[in-house]
């Protein structure tokens, strides 16, 4: 041990911290270092990712609005031309009548000179608007731009397009059902040269058997929907400074926020089209890269993210972008404190890099509490990073967990916080609420005011939220205009304070200019009462709401025995509709439906019957709104279908042989059927393997359908009809749109609807009603069947009236197919 003496001791207590602390310095320190380094650098780059792709975001977001909004315009554009021109034809055909009205004894010829005298100087649409008649052979009987064409033929006149327009318009207005048609031609235009496109409605006044027309210019009438829609580009913002711009093929600017920009390809025009080929960029769009000068910095360009898409109207692209470096601003606080804080980390250490060596010499014991207070120190500072770098962490997960608009918990952090919640219930054996709120009239106050109102009164009802309910226990928004509180260990004012705080949200709110009135309907599930889990609980809560909704608006509903029996019932009731549908318990009748002048059965109307095991008789509309509801409606359908086609082919061949005329099958189609893909496929199909002829069935469809989605059900129909059989609307009269979307599509019957069958005697609005639909299915060649007949009275009105067939309880109710069977053998017994 001679070289543990006191010097080499001296020197060992000298030395060895000092080489100790050279250690720490060479390996420990910089690792240290480098790894905050690269823990800022991994900060830095998940700042920066994160606003570049909600920005990114944002500009798509921006670009397809812009687009939606060109839709919109060009599909509202294109209703309000037909409307208006059909409007002005209509109105010369109603001064053409009126002047033929007034002179019964007037020759054509003059018929001809004072209705061309009343029409020839009528302009409209700012002077560009005016009328043309020709007879049905193409002879020009007045054109006030080219008088001299009158009184000669203009039936093989070929425009630019070489089409004969006269001659096809012609035909296209006796091909129609209503003695009118639209058409497009070239004609000559006053003041340029060359024939222009011309978009215009024609129709057949009867009385003289003449085509009035009129019709505009496809070039004004583009000119007048680009106008407004770059208008629109020019002034509309997103958000507080958000703007989008149009450019056409070649790179002119169309609109901007610049208007001194608009009709010039300014320079970042230029170098987009040097680093991006438009032609290349579709519907779906393109992020794109471009340098561009800044309002802030003019003369000095910069890079620009930016989002481009083509429009399927014109050629146009629309674009929307950012500047980089406006973007670095907006990090350059997170950033800027980040790197202080690095910065002062490393200061920091060289400090303490200093002081420890200049404590070196000191003794061992003094060295190590000075280096362990020191590392103390230095370990609390990392401490500090990684607590930073934690709460940057919990931020990216707020964002994901709560709503962009309101700031409340989402759909995804709502049910986490209510699957703790109900942990928690559990475990102290206590009670929770769950409230399902839905926001009174928000699809109306949307299409009213636009969306950026309904936005603002969805922050509006959320303060609310906030302000009296979330100190009770955890508010989210669950969907669209759906609100979702979870209350642990709810008092017994709960239903107080929802009362009070409904009737808070449905105070007026000022929006815009706009004073909107709201509100908000609630239902309430309670653990364990309602539910052991949270699907059991919105399940019950969401079905309270849809009951509040329809009987209880503005009000919070409680589950009671009542509507827990509800609950319980509809629940079975589904099982029990897939078991009868399996079982084939559901059963097919039939209503008869008779010839109003000779009583004799020409048609039947197929209804489907259950008999439940278990509670009897199920009303009809009560099991096939399950069906819907489950999606069971789709075999359903197809099995009444198929039965119905099935039975009524084989009595139609019965009478056949008694040389009887076949009888004609009405099926009543669900509007989740008709919607389906594959449902003309499926219903031919039905017929070929049935063997009924197409003619003889009839589908039923009800007047709402047609409303909701007009184009996608006149294709649909279209499709049907070319199957050669009959389409019927039924519940005619009980809808909004009923005589402006009837003539546009491919009806054979009208059936009117059993209310107003039923006071057509007692109350005249009924009376007036069914001999308008009688009179305008007799002037369009539509049959007409009435409803709900049940005395003798209204049999033999309707029969004045002209309705063709009558169905009803006074006939017959509705029949099994044996019964049907026996009734019209009966019927061929009497002769």
């Amino acid at each position: 041990m001679r070289w543990l003496s006191d010097r080499n001791s001296i020197r060992i207590i000298r030395f060895v911290p000092l080489i100790l602390l050279a250690i720490v310095m060479v390996v420990a320190i910089p690792t240290a270092v480098i790894q905050s380094n690269l823990r800022l650098a991994e900060l830095e780059r998940t700042i920066r990712d994160t606003h570049l792709q909600q920005h990114k975001e944002q500009m798509r977001y921006q670009v397809n609005s812009a687009i939606n909004q060109i839709e919109y315009e060009y599909a509202l554009y294109r209703q309000q031309l037909r409307q208006r021109l059909r409007a002005k034809v209509d109105e010369a055909c109603a001064i053409a009548d009126s002047i033929y009205r007034a002179h019964p004894d007037a020759s054509a010829e003059q018929l001809t000179e004072r209705i061309t005298a009343a029409l020839r100087p009528i302009r409209f649409n700012d002077g560009r608007g005016y009328y043309f008649i020709f007879d049905q052979n193409g002879i020009a009987l007045m054109h006030p731009l080219q008088p001299h064409t009158e009184g000669q033929p203009m039936l093989n006149r070929v425009d630019a397009d070489g089409t004969q327009f006269l001659r096809e318009h012609l035909d296209l207005i006796k091909k129609s059902k209503d003695g009118g048609a639209f058409h497009r031609w070239f004609f000559e235009r006053p003041g340029r040269a060359g024939e222009h496109e011309k978009f215009g409605y024609g129709k057949i006044f009867e009385p003289l058997g003449w085509y009035i027309g009129t019709g505009e210019y496809v070039e004004d009438l583009e000119q007048e929907i680009h106008q407004r829609l770059l208008n629109w580009f020019t002034e509309h913002r997103f958000d507080s400074d958000g703007y989008a711009y149009v450019l056409n093929r070649n790179g002119i600017i169309l609109a901007h926020k610049q208007r001194e920009l608009i009709g010039f390809r300014a320079d970042f025009v230029s170098d987009i089209l040097r680093n991006h080929d438009l032609a290349s960029i579709n519907s779906h769009g393109k992020f794109i890269y471009y340098q561009m000068t800044s309002a802030e910095h003019l003369g000095q360009l910069h890079e620009k993210v930016g989002f481009i898409r083509r429009s399927s109207h014109w050629n146009w692209w629309i674009g929307a972008g950012f500047f980089k470096y406006q973007l670095d601003k907006k990090i350059a606080a997170d950033l800027t404190i980040a790197r202080q804080q690095h910065f002062q980390l490393i200061a920091q250490l060289s400090v303490l890099f200093v002081l420890v060596s200049l404590l070196a010499l000191w003794p061992s014991t003094v060295l190590a509490n000075s280096i362990q207070r020191r590392v103390s120190h230095y370990q609390t500072r990392i401490h500090e990073d990684l607590k930073q770098l934690s709460q940057h962490k919990d931020q990216l997960k707020h964002q994901a967990e709560h709503d962009d608009l309101t700031g409340l918990p989402n759909r995804l952090r709502i049910r986490q916080e209510l699957e703790q919640q109900l942990a928690h219930a559990k475990r102290g054996k206590r009670r929770l609420a769950l409230i399902y709120m839905d926001v009174d009239h928000f699809k109306r106050i949307n299409s009213n005011y636009g969306h950026d109102v309904g936005d603002q009164l969805l922050v509006h009802l959320a303060s609310l939220l906030k302000q009296q309910l979330a100190d009770s226990g955890v508010a989210g928004r669950y969907g669209g205009d759906e609100f979702v509180i979870s209350i642990l260990n709810p008092g017994p004012q709960l239903p107080l304070l929802l009362q009070r705080f409904c009737l808070r949200a449905q105070q007026p709110i000022a929006i815009n200019g706009h004073d909107i009135q709201s509100g908000l309907t609630a239902g309430v599930a309670i653990y364990p009462d309602d539910g052991e889990n949270s699907d059991d609980l919105l399940a019950k809560a969401d079905l309270l709401l849809q009951d509040a909704q329809k009987h209880h608006k503005g009000q919070a509903l409680f589950f009671d025995e009542q509507l827990s029996a509800k609950f319980s019932e509809q629940r079975l009731l589904e099982q029990e509709v897939q078991w009868a549908l399996q079982r084939q318990q559901i059963e097919v009748y039939y209503q008869p439906q008779v010839d109003s002048r000779s009583g004799q059965i020409e048609a039947v109307e197929a209804l489907c019957r259950w008999h439940n095991p278990r509670v009897g008789m199920v009303p009809p509309d009560q099991f096939i709104a399950v069906a819907e509801r489950t999606g069971d409606i789709h075999p359903l359908g197809d099995y009444v279908l198929e039965q119905a086609c099935r039975q009524i082919h084989q009595l139609n061949q019965q009478r056949q042989q008694q040389q009887r005329p076949p009888l004609q099958l009405s099926v009543n189609i669900s509007p989740m059927q008709l919607l389906q893909e594959q449902f003309v496929e499926q219903v031919a199909q039905i017929l070929a393997s049935s063997n009924l002829p197409p003619q003889q069935l009839t589908l039923e469809l009800t007047e709402n359908i047609v409303i909701e989605d007009i184009e996608a059900v006149r294709t649909i129909l279209h499709r049907l009809k070319a199957l050669q059989l009959q389409i019927s609307l039924d519940d005619f009269g009980t809808g909004y749109s009923s005589l402006r979307y009837i003539h546009s599509l491919p009806i054979d019957e009208i059936k009117i609807d059993r209310a107003f069958v039923r006071d057509i005697q007692s109350n005249q609005h009924s009376l007036n009603v069914t001999k308008t639909i009688i009179a305008m299915a007799q002037y369009s060649q539509m049959q007409v069947v009435a409803e709900g007949v049940e005395t003798v009275e209204q049999q033999h009105l309707l029969t004045r009236l002209g309705c063709q067939l009558l169905q009803g309880y006074l006939f017959a109710k509705p029949l099994p197919i044996g019964e049907l069977t026996s009734l019209l053998q009966a019927e061929v017994a009497k002769g």
